[in-house]
């Protein structure tokens, strides 16, 4: 999901497994299927130019069988899963989540303490209405959609 070229991080997963080896992978469903994570990301996108949807660009099973084949691997099976995400503080939460966008955000990374804080409030009141739709007690609880896929290296 975070790699820049995709095809690409698939031939390399193909090209280092062995005949018949077996490959395993989860990528996370749209973000239309994602309501906490949609809500974070389109909080963020007011604040940021980087792709913070990029995480959430290889939720279509189609395409992603399609590249898994391209790839050089046949027996593709993909699942949608379905948990319900528990977490005990809805605060913290919020936090890891700001935090994780720096993985493509890179102005996130290069924030000193002061405005990585700033930018996390900014982030915590503008999320707030959804995030209190999920909200139970001091936690949240949510639903989260992922494809776990399957293949085999032909």
């Amino acid at each position: 999901m975070f790699f820049p070229d995709r095809a690409k991080a698939l031939r390399e997963m193909r090209r280092v497994l062995k005949d018949k080896g077996r490959l395993g992978l989860s990528t996370w469903r749209s973000l239309a299927e994602n309501p906490v994570s949609e809500a974070l990301t389109k909080v963020g996108q007011q604040h940021s130019d980087g792709p913070l949807d990029l995480p959430f660009s290889m939720g279509d099973e189609k395409q992603l069988a399609a590249m898994l084949e391209t790839a050089g691997f046949a027996g593709v099976h993909i699942a949608t899963v379905e948990v319900v995400a528990t977490f005990p503080d809805a605060a913290t939460f919020v936090k890891m989540n700001v935090m994780a966008f720096s993985a493509v955000m890179p102005q996130l990374a290069s924030m000193n303490e002061t405005e990585r804080a700033d930018f996390t409030s900014v982030m915590e009141v503008a999320s707030n209405e959804v995030v209190a739709r999920f909200r139970d007690g001091a936690g949240l609880e949510f639903p989260a959609r992922a494809n776990v896929a399957t293949a085999v290296a032909r």
